[in-house]
């Protein structure tokens, strides 16, 4: 009969209690697997009242959010670690701002993701390496300015300087100013390169998947119906 040594016995006793809650099953089911190997760790999957008792909650990003809004609300005391969906900068820059201690990428190794519980358990933040390198290649190119961020939106929304011009309520010589001093920083040369930069590092809202969510549009009334 297998006896666990003391070592192993008082780790036990003094493991990190990981609770964790992300949307994606595999992902979830995932982490679980991973950190129940360490003998310091112990797993519990997320349902309401075990927060309270979690030394970290490993969840996803918008879940992070959450909880570190609440946390500064005067609830729920317990330290965060997100898996993010993407190494986007404004995620981990929000995150970041937010509060939340621990922040790894999905792509992340499970070494990078013990080293995250733990580290956060501590007492100390920590980023995954794609993490870092996402804030790195932020710091790269020159901030935007609000206006061109505003431009950019339009940008990716395919609108014309025109169109843009109408939106902003300024001129057309100012959009095009905007759109040169955005293609400098970005080191691109074109609208589509842009675009593609600016959705990668989540600068700007996807038009695609707020079509997606938008609310049906109702039918029109029949022109025919009798008042």
């Amino acid at each position: 009969m297998y006896s666990p040594s003391p070592d192993a016995v008082e780790a036990r006793r003094c493991s990190i209690h990981v609770v964790i809650r992300h949307p994606v099953p595999l992902v979830a089911t995932g982490a679980v697997v991973a950190l129940s190997r360490q003998v310091d760790i112990t797993t519990t999957l997320w349902h309401d009242g075990l927060v309270h008792a979690a030394d970290v909650v490993l969840t996803d990003h918008e879940t992070g959010l959450r909880l570190a809004g609440e946390r500064r609300g005067g609830h729920r005391a317990v330290k965060l670690a997100v898996i993010g969906s993407s190494g986007r900068v404004m995620e981990v820059r929000t995150a970041m701002q937010a509060g939340i201690e621990g922040y790894v990428v999905g792509m992340c190794s499970v070494a990078e993701l013990v080293a995250c519980v733990r580290a956060v358990a501590s007492g100390r933040h920590y980023l995954s390496d794609s993490a870092l390198q996402c804030i790195a290649d932020g710091v790269l190119h020159e901030a935007l300015t609000p206006r061109e961020l505003a431009v950019l939106q339009c940008l990716c929304e395919a609108l014309s300087n025109k169109a843009i011009a109408k939106r902003l309520r300024i001129g057309l010589g100012t959009v095009k100013t905007h759109v040169t001093a955005i293609f400098d920083k970005l080191e691109v040369d074109n609208r589509t390169h842009a675009v593609h930069v600016a959705l990668s590092r989540g600068w700007v809202r996807d038009p695609r998947l707020a079509r997606e969510h938008a609310p049906p549009v109702p039918a029109a009334a029949d022109a025919t119906t009798s008042a």
